[in-house]
């Protein structure tokens, strides 16, 4: 492995060669100042159609790692041992969830990439770093991704339309409202989706979104048959050492219109009863599922809740964290965790069962996960909101929202554009 020092590179200005990933910070923050871009990859991997992946993913890594002639330490950079992209519909193979909602793309579970070359950047102090692996290719795992990639569909050509009409999505969150009414659930995160044609490259899309709408978390996964752009404000989960914190998110509204009418929205949002409300359900949601893995005892509120302002929206967002035994595999960790309790609601499984119902079509890779495992078992994965998925010309994504005892139908439904005015910019 060969690492030396490199001149800053916006990495969203140009994506090297497929199958490549990028991993952008680009709103720097206490927990967020590594970008990553990797290519030219010398492995990838599918989970089998059988069995569990979670724990095909842990055997797959550890045979990965136990094949590393120069296992990399003491670097001034984390370096992504394997990168790559997590379906919501994962979650569906993880808990008892009755599914009826139709796959249209197929869109593999999991897709994993460890890649030869990789740029990191801190973006905080503006130094980079460039890593070359020299390993030879796996050609039977690569071969074995690329006929799993070539059952994924692409749809005809059509315009910009959701899977719901406003009067319909309405009447979808007053079914939810009945359904928390009558004790079944407290929450459930709904969605519509999005599905229509593009002129644009996904690296241009992911160029314009991370110029219109930065955010820390943001991720570009270009696997050649499709790609993922993703320009999420939010953590899943993020691993280093024994420390693992997630940073739900709970609580939108739009920004306002002069600075005055912009604070007050502010001050709205933080004295909302149901945003508050909705953010105290998620926070016990995740410490729950953190303390399924985490050392007992060592679960702990780090932030009970802060206004994060973004291009079109404000949010609140939580920071819980837990300590985790070094014995802890990556697999557990996603198990404990996916799908994020933010994008699903609660009680979880219920939430699940009753967005398959509601929306009737997969989510694909919106509400899942993207990120990285690096060679030392540290890791960081978002959740992929603001997330197009494009296949040729065709694009798809989501836009949704936690639904309450309390959510009024017609907000619920302007809350979903609010959230998607960037993606929709970013295709005109």
């Amino acid at each position: 492995m060969e690492l030396h020092e490199c001149p800053y590179v916006a990495l969203e200005r140009s994506p090297p060669p497929v199958p490549c990933m990028v991993l952008k910070t680009a709103r720097v923050t206490a927990q967020d100042h590594w970008s990553m871009m990797g290519w030219d990859p010398w492995w990838s991997w599918v989970p089998p159609a059988n069995g569990d992946p979670l724990h095909a993913m842990d055997i797959a890594i550890h045979r990965l790692r136990q094949s590393a002639p120069v296992i990399p330490t003491g670097l001034p950079c984390p370096v992504p041992m394997v990168a790559g992209a997590l379906a919501y519909d994962l979650g569906l193979q993880l808990e008892p969830v009755r599914v009826r909602s139709i796959d249209q793309w197929h869109f593999p579970h999991m897709l994993l990439y460890a890649f030869r070359r990789w740029r990191i950047v801190n973006e905080r102090t503006k130094q980079s770093w460039e890593i070359r692996h020299a390993r030879p290719d796996d050609p039977e795992a690569l071969a074995a991704t690329q006929r799993q990639l070539g059952k994924i569909r692409n749809a005809l050509p059509r315009p910009l339309a959701s899977n719901f009409s406003r009067e319909a999505y309405m009447r979808e969150v007053a079914a939810l409202q009945d359904a928390i009414a009558a004790g079944a659930c407290y929450q459930v995160n709904l969605s519509q989706q999005f599905q229509g044609t593009t002129a644009q490259s996904a690296a241009e899309l992911f160029r314009r979104v991370v110029t219109m709408n930065p955010a820390p978390m943001m991720a570009f996964l270009d696997a050649g048959i499709f790609q993922v752009i993703s320009s999420s404000p939010e953590r899943l989960i993020q691993r280093r050492g024994t420390r693992i914190i997630s940073e739900p998110i709970k609580g939108t509204i739009g920004r306002g219109a002069t600075p005055e009418d912009d604070q007050q929205r502010r001050v709205s949002l933080w004295q909302s009863p149901k945003n508050r409300a909705e953010l105290a359900m998620i926070i016990d949601l995740v410490r729950n599922d953190l303390g399924r893995v985490a050392v007992s005892g060592s679960v702990q509120v780090a932030d009970p809740g802060r206004i994060v302002s973004y291009t079109n929206v404000h949010h609140v967002v939580a920071t819980v964290t837990a300590e985790v035994a070094t014995t802890v595999a990556w697999g557990a960790l996603l198990r404990a965790v996916f799908p994020g309790g933010s994008v699903t609601g609660c009680p979880k499984i219920e939430a699940m069962s009753r967005i398959d119902a509601a929306e009737k079509i997969r989510r694909g890779y919106y509400c899942g996960a993207l990120g990285y495992i690096d060679w030392g078992g540290h890791g960081d994965w978002n959740i992929a909101i603001r997330t197009i998925t494009q296949v040729g010309s065709s694009v798809l994504f989501n836009l949704g929202g936690a639904v309450v005892y309390d959510s009024t139908p017609a907000a619920e439904y302007e809350e979903t554009l609010q959230k998607g005015e960037t993606l929709f910019a970013a295709m005109q």
